[in-house]
């Protein structure tokens, strides 16, 4: 029987799972899991509504980041394109996560 985790290492694996700007679909499906603990495994076909709340939140982080980067520099925005600016904001969000809820990514 596994133990169930603390709820700081579930707040953790949260903030990990909605914070990352491949979205929470994508990440679960794909990217390595280095450092989360073993027992945090994607959940089962059956948990998928719960998959889909997540991804509210996950959805609604890179968003905002997306919508901040947007006001900030909207010429860069409408010089690159609408799609090809989220891939800059994601790639900008993969180099330099967020370290805390009131640190916009990247900021000194």
């Amino acid at each position: 029987m596994s133990v169930s985790p603390s709820l700081a290492e579930l707040q953790r694996w949260m903030r990990w799972a909605v914070s990352h700007p491949l979205g929470i679909r994508s990440v679960l499906a794909s990217v390595s899991s280095a450092g989360v603990p073993g027992r945090f495994t994607p959940p089962a076909v059956s948990a998928l509504a719960a998959i889909d709340r997540l991804a509210v939140y996950g959805g609604g982080y890179f968003s905002r980041l997306h919508g901040a980067l947007d006001l900030e520099c909207p010429r860069l925005a409408a010089d690159l394109g609408q799609e090809e600016f989220r891939h800059l904001v994601a790639a900008h969000l993969l180099r330099h996560p967020s370290t805390s809820p009131q640190q916009f990514p990247g900021a000194a």
